[in-house]
């Protein structure tokens, strides 16, 4: 595989997910309750994505501070505070 295939693998890369707010990147009024429903779902994608190590190492090497990569919150509003 070469680098950056793995990005035509991934399961966020579908029509069906393009629309989530984690592959967009814009921001929204969603409440805590929604961000967290949100999560579980993006989550759930993830865990079933092919490339998911890839997704997770690319976003670690480029210091990605905004969205849902491989699995993993890199996007404070995704936090939710107890």
């Amino acid at each position: 595989m070469r680098p950056g295939d793995w990005v035509d693998q991934a399961r966020c890369a579908r029509p069906e997910y393009r629309d989530l707010e984690w592959v967009q990147g814009h921001k929204s009024s969603a409440t805590k309750h929604e961000l967290v429903r949100t999560r579980k779902q993006l989550g759930e994608i993830c865990s079933a994505c092919p490339v998911v190590v890839e997704c997770r190492e690319f976003a670690e090497r480029t210091q990605a501070t905004i969205g849902f990569w491989g699995g993993k919150n890199f996007n404070y509003r995704f936090s939710v505070r107890r």
